[in-house]
């Protein structure tokens, strides 16, 4: 009854209900909407609506809706279509549509060394330990066989 989809940005989780629960009401707004979900045979459909006026998606406005269609296509890809319509920031409504890949797929499968994970959202400026974190991962390729310092430029 409840889809839950982690976002790498900030890690934050949306919880969308799958049942008949009302909206919250239209004077409530929310940095990430207020979300619902619903099944239309294999696609996953999330309207949300009632975002807060301080977010900001793309200078949309707390009149933002937001329509997203999920579905599997095949074991390894799965189709994000979003639709976002706000009368008063844009003409007309717009669509973004591409495919989310599975981390195996994108890697090569699990191995030792390459295990397919969300990495970390955090700002790295001014992180002087990056280079010998990075200087050990390129190590760790070589090592393995799989990426060398140079092609990893």
């Amino acid at each position: 009854d409840t889809v839950a989809i982690e976002v790498e940005m900030r890690h934050h989780v949306r919880v969308i209900p799958l049942t008949s629960r009302p909206a919250l009401p239209s004077n409530v707004s929310q940095w990430y909407g207020d979300s619902r979900g619903r099944w239309e045979g294999d696609t996953l459909v999330i309207e949300t609506t009632n975002f807060s006026p301080k977010g900001n998606f793309n200078g949309a406005s707390e009149n933002l809706r937001l329509v997203e269609r999920i579905k599997r296509v095949d074991a390894s890809t799965i189709s994000y279509e979003a639709t976002m319509t706000d009368p008063t920031t844009w003409d007309m409504p717009w669509t973004v549509e591409f495919p989310w890949t599975n981390l195996d797929k994108l890697v090569g499968g699990i191995d030792d060394v390459s295990v397919p994970m969300m990495f970390e959202y955090a700002c790295h400026e001014g992180n002087y330990g990056l280079l010998g974190i990075l200087n050990g991962g390129r190590a760790d390729d070589k090592r393995a066989g799989g990426v060398t310092a140079s092609r990893a430029r």
